[in-house]
């Protein structure tokens, strides 16, 4: 009797502490596990699966093997004799044909046994389960193989953001890239130790539209290899995501087999190689593009590159820099769609596409049709939409107004399908004004919405905007088999120019918007949230901010101060301080040149918050940039620079090194230095206490505007205290008054 066996078993030999979560780089506890690998006489082998201890195959005396019953979803017979008896979970399959007598099915031990005769060996081989991405030089990892100009380290490196060139040349993937040209490529990378791994991360250069074939292939011994992913047919192109069963592996080998570059096999560029025990469940900035400009569509800051059709459009003062601007006529279906992004931007299954739009000129009433479709892809079974639309034509009853598709037939509105205004939509005298706009699909339902079934919704500035969804459990499409995303797409819009910004398209059901205002992600850019905040930290608009002093909430898309002394501080004038303060991204040398504009109202002080004397009017806002160094009492030293504004339109603008730093201005003689740069009143702010304050700071350059009113354009010379040339942002209110900021935009420069 011969038996052909498939089956995947592992078993936890030895545990450390309990497994931490962490970074894409970090590691974390090890766990180290063993894989049991069974050859039998007819060359079959049992292949290696996670188990816990108590799931342990055990050989009773010399006659069986258990298999615990968890693993199978199949269990058939025929007659005295069982064939085909059993297909396990990872998709593999026991096949057999054994007497009906020598098999034991142990229900109520939860076990299956089977006879050992054909046994001809057993092995027990060591692999380590951690966090984090093991495939880096940083944790031991090296690479081997053919590779031009000694590019091998970018492989695995860690860096995914900071790579690029020259679309269009021979060699513009280089930066940044691993890269051979003129022979098919096939490399190495070597783990440390022998990992169990259950998925591989490649991403393959992505600043123009060419695409590969490839084959990623695992060995624990460097010998013999197995098939990872056989992407030998298609396009591929980013980010490739390559899930498998858990298996051992110390040897990832990765072949190429085409570019479309070079209409062959004779070459490749990759930015990065990941692999994972335990593969990150955070969301990913798929595409992060400005459209600013030709080359900005061309350059994408994160992500694939666009292409531009040249045919029309033009760019525009936007809502950061320039926007992507297009006529009704040049946005019609029957013309060439100026911008397309390749497919693989879109994640299928979870995602969200948002960006900035603003629409000038159209006519009062919104027609049916998709007028317009700012973004769109599609294929025969398979669309993902985000369009304004008098009716979306959708079954179970149309819907209109803000409109969105996703999977294929899934699709939500701001309401029913009618008669409709962009005014409706938008708000009574807000049509012409830029808008924020995102798209949020999830085939499992995205929570927080409605009652959490719900597959797709809408968002108009940083709100839920889908009151009506299409009804129904039809099957989601998994697969985007064509297209390419597509922008400014128009049915009957006559009339009218429509402005795009600042796309960004994520692989999660993104539902908080609040960093709308932020530019983008800023790789590098200090007080990107890592982990949940501190006790005294929070989250507001993509940062992280430290609350000095008083309370602070987020509400109502604000960031907004309490009146009351923040926890373990104490407040006072004779104590460790007053003013409340907010601050992001301190001393780290990432915060050099940058812009920051928000809005703010100053409120007035609660006399019953703090009983020392307060002015009659004691309302005034101050704000820091290249902050080093600030610390939660005034008493302590302090590094920065400092705007003060007061609701009679009084301003002034200073510098300090180890120094002292009331709420507003400088006016006392501590330790340290003080340089006073500028004063003035303005206007625009007197009696309102509130307004835009916009804050420029590029080299020793500091320029301010109010209102759109520019203040002063002062050059640092440094006659007392030398220029600060990087440092962090933070806002803060004279003495107990009160204060919010919201709308707040951040842009490296």
């Amino acid at each position: 009797m011969k038996m052909t066996l498939a089956l995947a078993m592992a078993i936890v030999l030895q545990a450390a502490t309990a497994s931490a979560g962490g970074n894409a780089g970090q590691p974390g506890a090890e766990t180290v596990c063993g894989s049991i690998s069974v050859t039998l006489r007819d060359g079959s082998t049992l292949l290696g699966r996670p188990f816990d201890l108590d799931a342990l195959p055990t050989l009773s005396g010399i006659d069986k093997v258990e298999i615990p019953l968890t693993q199978i979803v199949a269990f058939r017979m025929k007659d005295d004799r069982v064939s085909a008896v059993v297909e396990l979970k990872d998709g593999s399959r026991l096949a057999a044909v054994i007497p009906l007598d020598s098999i034991r099915l142990e229900a109520s031990i939860g076990r299956l046994s089977l006879p050992l005769a054909e046994i001809a060996s057993c092995q027990v081989s060591t692999a380590v389960v951690t966090s984090g991405n093991v495939a880096l030089a940083s944790r031991g990892a090296s690479v081997s193989g053919v590779f031009d100009g000694g590019s091998s380290p970018a492989l695995i490196d860690g860096n995914t953001t900071d790579y690029g060139g020259v679309p269009g040349s021979a060699h513009g993937a280089s930066h940044g890239s691993a890269h051979v040209v003129g022979l098919p490529p096939s490399w190495v990378v070597e783990l440390p130790q022998t990992y169990l791994l259950r998925e591989i991360r490649v991403l393959l250069w992505d600043r123009d539209q060419r695409f590969y074939r490839y084959l990623v292939e695992t060995s624990v011994d460097g010998q013999m290899y197995r098939t990872a992913a056989d992407r030998s047919e298609g396009e591929w192109r980013s980010w490739q995501k390559l899930e498998f069963s858990p298996r051992p592996v110390r040897y990832i080998r990765l072949r190429g087999l085409y570019s479309s570059r070079l209409k062959g096999p004779n070459g490749m560029h990759v930015v990065e190689l990941e692999a994972y025990c335990d593969p990150p469940r955070d969301g990913r900035l798929i595409l992060w593009n400005t459209l600013g400009s030709k080359t900005e569509v061309y350059e994408s800051a994160v992500g694939p590159s666009g292409t531009y059709s040249g045919e029309g459009g033009r760019f525009v003062e936007g809502r950061f820099g320039a926007a992507l601007s297009a006529t009704a006529a040049e946005m019609h279906y029957q013309q060439p769609a100026l911008v397309t992004f390749p497919k693989e931007v879109i994640s299928v299954d979870a995602g969200c596409m948002e960006v900035w739009a603003k629409l000038e000129g159209v006519p009062k009433a919104l027609k049916w049709g998709e007028n317009p479709a700012l973004l769109k892809i599609h294929d025969d079974n398979c669309s993902y939409i985000l369009h304004l639309n008098g009716n979306d034509g959708s079954r179970n009853g149309g819907k209109g107004g803000l409109c969105g598709r996703a999977g294929g037939h899934a699709s939500a509105g701001t309401g029913v399908f009618g008669t409709w205004t962009y005014e409706q939509v938008l708000g009574k005298g807000q049509v012409e004004q830029w808008h924020h706009y995102a798209l949020v699909w999830d085939k499992n339902g995205i929570p927080g919405v409605d009652d959490g079934t719900r597959r797709i919704a809408l968002f108009l500035d940083g709100k839920l905007n889908s009151q009506k969804w299409r009804t129904g459990a039809r099957p989601w499409v998994n697969q985007l088999t064509g297209g390419e995303l597509r922008l400014l797409l128009n049915h009957h819009l006559a009339q009218g120019r429509v402005a795009l910004d600042n796309l960004k398209i994520w692989n999660y059901a993104k539902t908080d918007f609040s960093d709308r205002f932020v530019e983008g992600i800023i790789p590098g850019l200090a007080g990107n949230p890592t982990g949940p905040p501190g006790e005294f930290q929070v989250d507001y608009a993509g940062l992280r901010w430290d609350l000095m002093r008083t309370g602070w909430k987020v509400e109502d898309g604000r960031l907004a101060s309490q009146r009351y002394p923040r926890p373990g501080f104490r407040y006072g004038h004779s104590a460790n301080g007053r003013n409340a303060l907010a601050i992001t991204g301190i001393g780290d040398r990432s915060w050099t040149d940058y812009e920051v504009a928000f809005d703010f109202k100053m409120l007035p002080a609660n006399r019953e918050f703090f009983h020392a004397h307060i002015p009659g009017d004691s309302r005034g806002m101050s704000v820091v940039f290249r902050a080093k160094l600030l610390s939660e009492s005034w008493n302590q030293p302090h590094t920065c620079y400092s705007f003060g504004l007061r609701p009679t339109g009084s301003w002034s603008m200073g510098v300090a090194e180890d120094y002292y730093m009331p709420g507003y201005g400088w006016s006392a003689t501590r330790k340290g230095k003080t340089e006073k740069l500028a004063k003035g009143k303005s206007e625009s702010c007197k009696d309102t206490s509130e307004g835009r304050l916009r804050l420029r700071v590029k080299g020793n350059t500091i320029t301010v505007w109010l209102n759109y009113e520019k203040l002063v354009e002062h050059t640092h010379k440094g006659a007392v205290v030398d220029p600060i040339r990087y440092g962090g942002f933070g806002v803060g209110w004279r003495y107990e008054s009160m204060g919010w900021i919201s709308n707040l935009d951040v842009k490296k420069l």
